[in-house]
């Protein structure tokens, strides 16, 4: 929630960024200087967007040496929501089991950051960020094929949380003020259309 409560307050305060950036454009200690002064006085933290998100990874490490070394009593259900035997070892997820937990895998990776990308301002390079998108949700979904099967449900379930506060806390304000915005400058342009209206002299 830290980090993307982070990324929404840094997207809201990149036109003033595009004004330093153009402004002190042959200055960079002063660009830097006014960089770091907007960012306090917006309450943005540099590191606040990326520092949260990189915290599930070393539990997700953790958890593989541990799952790792976990042997299931003999005769132990060890089914969990129709998934047979999530405690299997990676050899053996080269299975339709598998392949499905890897496509929801890399689902659950991709639609949070295409979701993400969207409430953010269109810039130049938008493309890039669907590129990386693309690339880093089909290297999830490779990888959950090394994964035992309880792995990738943590990955997965992760996702959905991701993906519920991205809609919230980013998709859905973004969306709100998007249509405030086209409002207001729908509402600028039948005022000014007025203004230049010749008015009819009266005979």
């Amino acid at each position: 929630i830290k980090a993307t409560k982070s990324n929404a307050k840094m997207q809201e305060i990149q036109p003033e960024m595009k004004k330093l950036q153009a402004k002190y454009a042959n200055d960079p200690q002063k660009l830097q200087l006014e960089t770091s002064k907007l960012m306090k006085e917006n309450n943005v933290s540099m590191f606040g967007g990326c520092l949260p998100t990189l915290l599930p990874l070393p539990i997700l490490f953790a958890l593989y040496y541990v799952f790792r070394g976990i042997t299931p009593t003999t005769g132990a259900d060890t089914s969990f929501l129709g998934i047979q035997n999530i405690f299997a070892m990676p050899t053996t997820m080269f299975t339709l089991q598998g392949i499905i937990l890897a496509i929801l895998s890399g689902l659950s990776t991709y639609i949070p950051s295409l979701m993400l990308s969207k409430s953010m301002p269109q810039q130049e390079g938008g493309m890039n960020m669907s590129t990386m998108n693309i690339v880093m949700s089909g290297m999830m979904a490779f990888m959950s094929l090394q994964f035992q099967p309880i792995l990738v449900i943590y990955w997965i379930t992760g996702g959905v949380i991701q993906l519920i506060q991205t809609y919230f806390l980013n998709y859905l304000p973004a969306i709100k003020k998007r249509k405030i915005d086209e409002e207001k400058k729908l509402a600028a342009q039948i005022d000014k259309a007025k203004k230049s209206t010749p008015k009819t002299k009266k005979r």
